[in-house]
């Protein structure tokens, strides 16, 4: 059996906004990461991916649930042990200017990490930081730039070298590539696919962009209002998605020549998610909801997240029915 890295169970972060109303940011996720693999999340901004993200690396605290980092549960560690936790993880952000402090060069922004946790002093932390920076195929000549004087790829490369830097069970990529050029999007996510062939590193990555997911991920949760509504295989993900908003979402991905997709036009906007609608939370701007004329348990009961034994799960109560083609 595999060793899983990230246990996430009945995970659920709540918000409250001015008016008092409760909003479930998360809302009873499970998910499991099997070491040396890549588990995506994806879903429109607002579905609640980020916030998870967030819990996992303990940036902020879950309201309900369990996350267990290496089979150490996170929820109730203090002082030195969470410290020790917070070590197993590395954290890459969207932003890689915003997220490196602008007054500190780079070889400290790296050696941060390996200061705070203690774990190297003098020649030792010299030769760690050129080691990490060689990993990222950054020349030496960098380390006394700030992050401002950088590139965004280079930038970017900087906040992988800190994320590996303490030698992480788990990292988190949350939108990586999205603040990025194109031609330079090509050479992160190349990048982050050789070192985790070559270190045996464990990713979870947040996107929106579901043909790069499709690509680089071993399984894939698609979020939607706080909720996962489909898990299913990186690999195979355009041929076997079946919930319906999957299927609108990889209708929206741009494609050129011969691939382009038929447009699947979702009707309204994302509820509000502190009136998330009853019965199935996407049955109000569901297109195979409205050519079923409507079904009663769709506004009635939330459908369970559940498959065939074979790894892929569909939270609809009609994921079963081959879906006809919408109009665009």
């Amino acid at each position: 059996m595999a060793e899983s890295v990230l246990r996430v169970a009945g995970l659920t972060r709540s918000f409250r906004t001015d008016g008092g109303a409760e909003v479930r940011a998360v809302d009873g996720v499970d998910l499991v990461v099997e070491r040396g693999s890549t588990t995506a999340v994806v879903g429109e901004s607002g579905c609640g991916k980020t916030t998870l993200a967030r819990c996992i690396v303990g940036a902020i605290g879950p309201t309900s649930g369990r996350i267990e980092i290496a089979g150490t549960d996170t929820s109730g560690l203090r002082g030195g042990a969470l410290r020790a936790m917070r070590a197993r993880l590395g954290f890459v952000q969207q932003n890689p200017i915003a997220a490196l402090d602008p007054t500190m060069r780079v070889r400290d922004v790296i050696a941060e990490p390996l200061r705070t946790h203690g774990t190297l002093r003098g020649a030792a932390l010299d030769g760690r930081i050129r080691e990490l920076l060689e990993l990222v195929s950054l020349r030496p000549a960098v380390l006394d730039q700030r992050p401002g004087e950088l590139s965004g790829g280079q930038a970017q490369r900087v906040a992988i070298a800190r994320a590996l830097s303490l030698g992480p069970d788990l990292i988190v990529l949350d939108e990586p590539t999205s603040a990025l050029d194109l031609s330079v999007q090509a050479q992160i996510l190349n990048l982050l696919l050789e070192l985790q062939s070559r270190l045996g590193l464990t990713y979870v990555l947040i996107s929106h962009d579901l043909d790069v997911v499709a690509h680089v991920s071993d399984q894939v949760a698609v979020m939607y209002l706080g909720r996962i509504v489909e898990r299913l295989e990186g690999g195979r993900m355009q041929a076997a998605a079946r919930h319906p908003y999957t299927l609108a979402l990889f209708s929206a991905t741009p494609t050129v020549g011969a691939d382009r997709r038929q447009r699947i036009v979702l009707a309204g906007d994302v509820p509000d998610p502190a009136h998330v609608p009853s019965g199935c939370r996407f049955r109000s701007r569901c297109w195979l909801h409205t050519r079923l004329d409507s079904p009663a348990v769709c506004a009635e009961a939330e459908p369970p997240l559940s498959g065939d034994g074979s790894g892929h799960e569909v939270a609809c109560h009609f994921a079963d029915r081959e879906p006809a083609q919408p109009m665009s």
